[in-house]
């Protein structure tokens, strides 16, 4: 259940709206703002609790993005803004103005630039520059904002952003709340309601606190992995209406190496190849775990601020609540059976964190050697000379117990690429353990963007398997319709039939060729069925046993 907060209002009234867009701008400056001794422009009526950046009225808003008035060329000069952005970490900032507004505020606009200062004094210094016009006490359009959060999201991970229009709160407070919206999933009052806090005034108008909730709105259309008839927006989907939403959601790397491929095919099939082949965890495993870790102290730190400020009405103990937790973390499938496999890949957190996924404090990196105890290096190379040197034979029997280990893991490794051969064919019925896991991940995935970090967790390869062929069944349509399956069994096929395909369908059958290629190297035996159970997916005709 999420935290009860009540709908945020706007700071003007509909009159007031009316008549500051009737207005003329130069007027406004004047009414508003003080024309040239515009408060905005300087340090003068703020105090040093209200200039996290020394000489500019800003606020963090998060540990990483910090709200501010615009800045100009005279301010970065006396102030020295650029030096206390590298001080900071503070890697790009983000322009919200459009280019010659208020021209009647503070000091003239550059010439070449049309803003209070030129953005190549900041990328000369290696801080990334973007504008994302939006008018003054208005809003962008869904797909304007989507790209301007997608770029701050981006940003974050580079280092910390600054945002700013002319005062900081209307557009800046917009963007910054769509944001947490589209980063945490929580809920549009919470988003404005956080940014109010921290940015008192911020997102001003009617229209602009409309676009926050349409933008939440456009979000939980598009969360669905698993079509789910008992969700809101759980409706069956195609291959391409799921690549659509993929392509909201996605951003940066991600984005670009996923624009034809859906991400729970590539998860899954990256997944699978490591444990046949007894491969670390690819590299998808490790960044949503980082991105797990980012989420959850995020939406501590929102929740916390609203629960400090009496805005929220807590329907249940804090820590059970639906947005800062996933109910299959507590259960016996849930996060703390993944513990083993967290120390395996050397990343662990601390008891606390494991105790409860709904809160993350701290995160600590140990490595195995941390348990087991180290001998120092110097021992290791006296025992092992003395050994060469005294008894050759212990040498050898030494030598004979590597190989011995080498064997057993050979073996084990041989038995789990067995396993995940059988788990792809899907010979058997699959066990109500195997059925209950996957709905759990299924549930998760669709309703939490931590589940993805639950889900690279999993190393039951007939839950993934089931993940796996469980998708591709749900789909509206099949990836090879009637017109593909001819194209592709002609007699006289094209010289790769696959180019014929649409890049969705064809990117998605070479991500699934690549991975059944992989499995059945060490177990040619299921080659058949595996393959068999593949076209089945595909085609949605069942293929008979030969």
């Amino acid at each position: 259940m999420t935290l009860q907060v009540p709908v945020p209002r706007p700071s003007y009234s509909k009159a007031r709206e009316s008549l500051v867009k009737a207005i003329p701008p130069k007027i406004i400056c004047i009414l508003t703002c003080g024309g040239s001794d515009c408060r905005y422009e300087g340090p003068g009526c703020w105090s040093m609790s209200q200039q996290a950046i020394k000489g500019v009225f800003s606020s963090w808003v998060t540990d990483d993005i910090v709200a501010m008035a615009r800045p100009s060329t005279y301010l970065i000069k006396r102030y020295s803004i650029i030096e206390q952005f590298k001080q900071m970490n503070i890697k790009s900032i983000i322009n919200m103005q459009l280019p010659g507004e208020h021209a009647h505020c503070g000091p003239l606009l550059e010439p070449d630039s049309s803003f209070t200062y030129s953005p190549q004094i900041f990328m000369d210094n290696k801080i990334y520059f973007y504008n994302f016009g939006m008018s003054d006490f208005g809003v962008l359009s869904l797909d304007g904002i989507l790209d301007a959060v997608k770029v701050l999201a981006f940003s974050v991970q580079e280092g910390k952003v600054a945002v700013h229009c002319h005062a900081g709160l209307g557009r800046t407070g917009v963007l910054i709340a769509c944001y947490l919206v589209y980063t945490c999933r929580i809920s549009a009052s919470e988003a404005v309601h956080y940014v109010r806090i921290k940015r008192p005034r911020s997102i001003q108008t009617g229209a602009q606190i409309s676009l926050v909730f349409d933008f939440a709105r456009l979000m939980g259309s598009k969360l669905t992995q698993y079509s789910c008839l008992n969700m809101r927006y759980g409706f069956t989907f195609s291959l391409q209406q799921y690549l659509q939403h993929q392509a909201f959601l996605l951003h940066g790397e991600e984005a670009r190496t996923l624009t034809h491929t859906p991400k729970i095919i590539h998860v899954l099939c990256s997944m699978l190849t490591a444990l046949t082949q007894g491969e670390p965890n690819p590299v998808e495993v490790q960044r949503e775990l980082e991105k797990r870790v980012t989420i959850l102290a995020l939406r501590k730190a929102v929740m916390d601020t609203l629960t400090k400020r009496n805005l929220t009405a807590l329907m249940e103990r804090r820590g059970s609540c639906r947005t800062l937790s996933c109910k299959s973390w507590d259960e016996p499938f849930g996060f703390l059976e993944r513990k083993r496999e967290i120390l395996l890949n050397k990343r662990s957190y601390s008891e606390s964190d494991l105790s409860k996924i709904t809160i993350i404090e701290s995160a600590q990196c140990n490595g195995l050697n941390e348990k087991h105890g180290t001998i120092p290096p110097s021992e290791t190379v006296n025992k092992k000379t003395k050994c060469t040197m005294k008894k050759p034979q212990a040498f050898l029997k030494f030598s004979s117990n590597i190989e011995l280990q080498r064997d057993c893991h050979t073996t084990e490794q041989s038995s789990l690429s067995k396993s995940v051969a059988q788990a792809m064919a899907q010979q058997r019925p699959l066990s109500d353990t195997v059925l209950k896991r996957a709905e759990v991940l299924q549930d998760e995935l669709n309703s939490n963007e931590c589940g993805w970090a639950l889900l690279v967790l999993e190393e039951n390869p007939n839950v993934l398997s089931t993940l796996l062929w469980s998708w591709l069944d749900k789909l509206k349509e099949p990836i090879l319709n009637k017109d593909d399956t001819e194209k592709l069994t002609s007699p006289w096929p094209a010289q790769n039939a696959l180019n014929t395909l649409y890049k969705a369908e064809r990117h998605t059958i070479y991500c699934l060729l690549d991975c059944v290629g992989h499995v059945v190297v060490p177990c040619p035996q299921y080659e058949h069925l595996i393959l068999q159970r593949l076209i089945q997916a595909l085609t949605r005709v069942s293929v008979c046993a030969t």
